[in-house]
């Protein structure tokens, strides 16, 4: 019986033996969240919730057509990616975890975070974790 911290490093090692095995493609990203889009305009104003859904509209479209196996998107927002109390959602083909916190200069701005993405059929986590 493997149970418990044994059977968590048993998942993972098995997680991590499948990609050594196999070819997979990954997108790391930094989409800069919406808090951090003052320093592209004049004033110090951030983009509008127009921009912003067209810049995220043509991220996720990117995203679709490069096809990866893995993808790691920093500086995601609750614009981009609904938050998920369990840290866990599904977006298109990918099953998608997810870690938010405060941002913005005094930590009080929208949450942002990271996201890894995580194609399914080609690389997926054990159920259990």
């Amino acid at each position: 019986y493997m149970g418990g911290k044994n059977k968590t490093k048993r998942n993972y090692l098995f997680f991590l033996l499948k990609i050594m095995t196999h070819r997979v493609s990954i997108l790391s990203w930094n989409i800069l969240a919406h808090t951090h889009t003052h320093y592209l305009f004049p004033n110090d104003q951030s983009e509008s919730e127009e921009q912003l859904k067209t810049r995220y509209n043509g991220i996720t479209r990117n995203i679709t057509k490069l096809n990866a196996d893995i993808c790691l998107i920093q500086e995601i927002d609750t614009a981009f990616l609904e938050k998920s109390e369990s840290g866990y959602t599904k977006l298109g083909e990918y099953d998608v975890y997810q870690s938010y916190g405060p941002s913005g200069r005094n930590r009080t701005g929208r949450d942002e975070g990271v996201a890894i993405m995580l194609r399914k059929g080609v690389v997926e986590l054990p159920k259990n974790q």
